[in-house]
C-alpha cells in the first residue's frame, strides 16, 4: 500500500471499483474526476480478499451435502478467523511502535482512515455471506466481528498518531532558545513556535476524511502538550 488516497480516473474505472467494493462515500459522489477518495488502495482489496475467501470456504460447504445453517457456521467461522486473527494481526504489526515499517505520521492517520471505511463495509460483506448461502441479501444477517476489531484497532492507531504528533511538537520545541536577559519581547513569535504553527497547520489538513471527534481529540492532544511544555520550559531550572 502506498498509504495515500485512492485516485479514480473517470466514471468507468469508478463503476468497476463500486463492483468490488460497494461503499458509496456521498462527499465524493459529486466530484469531477480524476476523483480522490479517502481510503487507500488496500482497502478495495482487502474487503475482495475476504469476499473471495467466503466463496471458497461456501463452495467448500456446499461440497458436503450439509444443511444452510452447517454452511452458514462454515463460512462464518474461518472468516470471522480471518478477521479477528490475520487481519488484526498484520494491522497490529505494521502500526506498533516498535514495527520495521516505522510508519511516520501522515501513513498512521490514513490507516485509521482505512479502518473506518473497512467498518463501515462490513454490512456488505455480511450481505454478500448470505446471498452465498439463501440466495437473497434479505435474510437474517450474519454477524461477523470485523467491525468490532476494526475499531480496536482504530483506536490503537489513534494513541500512536498522538504520541507521533508529541514526538516532532517535542523536536520543534527542542530548538527554543530564549534570551532571558532580554529587557522586552521584540513584538513577534520565536521561529520554533512559527514551525510548530506551520507543522500543526498542515497536519490537520490530513484530518479531512477523519471522524470530527477524533480531529476535535488530537487538535486538543496537541494544544496540552504544547501548553506542559512551554511551562515546562519556564519552570525548569535550567
Amino acid at each position: 500500500d502506498n498509504y495515500t488516497p485512492m485516485i479514480i480516473e473517470d466514471e468507468t474505472k469508478y463503476q468497476l471499483l463500486l463492483r468490488q467494493f460497494p461503499l458509496r462515500i456521498e462527499a465524493t459522489e459529486k466530484l469531477p474526476f480524476p476523483r480522490s477518495l479517502p481510503y487507500s488502495e488496500s482497502v478495495p482489496k482487502i474487503f475482495l480478499e475476504i469476499k473471495d475467501f467466503a466463496s471458497i470456504c461456501a463452495k467448500f460447504a456446499k461440497g458436503l451435502n450439509v444443511s444452510k445453517t452447517e454452511i452458514d457456521d462454515m463460512i462464518r467461522k474461518p472468516t470471522n478467523l480471518l478477521l479477528t486473527k490475520t487481519l488484526k494481526s498484520a494491522l497490529v504489526e505494521l502500526t506498533a511502535a516498535e514495527s520495521e515499517t516505522q510508519l511516520n505520521f501522515s501513513q498512521l492517520v490514513q490507516i485509521c482512515i482505512n479502518t473506518l471505511h473497512l467498518e463501515n463495509a462490513m454490512p456488505y460483506l455480511e450481505d454478500y455471506i448470505i446471498a452465498l448461502v439463501h440466495g437473497s441479501a434479505r435474510q437474517i444477517g450474519l454477524r461477523l466481528q470485523g467491525a468490532s476489531m476494526l475499531k480496536d484497532i482504530r483506536s490503537l492507531v489513534e494513541d500512536r498518531i498522538y504520541d507521533k504528533l508529541n514526538d516532532k511538537i517535542d523536536q520543534c520545541l527542542d530548538i527554543a532558545s530564549y534570551d532571558w536577559m532580554m529587557q522586552e519581547a521584540s513584538g513577534v513569535a520565536s521561529d520554533y513556535i512559527t514551525t510548530t504553527i506551520q507543522f500543526l497547520e498542515n497536519t490537520f489538513r490530513a484530518f479531512t476524511h477523519l471522524p470530527t471527534q477524533l480531529s476535535q481529540t488530537t487538535c486538543l492532544s496537541a494544544c496540552k502538550h504544547i501548553s506542559a511544555s512551554l511551562i515546562n520550559i519556564i519552570l525548569s531550572p535550567d
